[in-house]
């Protein structure tokens, strides 16, 4: 099974939500800075959430901001066995759900 990761974007930060291909987890992460320490952490998190619920592969959605993404992608092309695809702002803000949701923080 696969494990979708949605990445909302912006220059100094990002939130991070995922979801299982059967829509049967859901989970937010808390904002992470937007340096190679919060890449890392993601790195860290991602891989913990596939292993727990045995997924087989990772596919980020990044949200394409004019540039903030770039390193990021760049870092976790080389640091990680993940799907990459720079997405469309708009269709991260549909996937990345507001607090009231009830996606748990884990």
């Amino acid at each position: 099974m696969k494990l979708y990761v949605g990445i909302d974007i912006v220059k100094h930060d990002f939130a991070t939500a995922l979801e299982l291909a059967d829509g049967s987890l859901k989970r937010s992460i808390k904002k992470l800075e937007n340096n190679k320490r919060g890449w890392n952490t993601l790195k860290i998190w991602v891989l913990k959430q596939q292993s727990e619920c045995q997924a087989d592969t990772v596919h980020l959605g990044v949200e394409s901001t004019g540039g903030y993404e770039t390193p990021m992608v760049e870092w976790l092309r080389e640091h990680s066995a993940f799907e990459i695809t720079i997405l469309n702002p708009v269709q991260v803000k549909r996937f990345v759900p507001p607090p009231s949701a009830g996606f748990s923080l884990s």
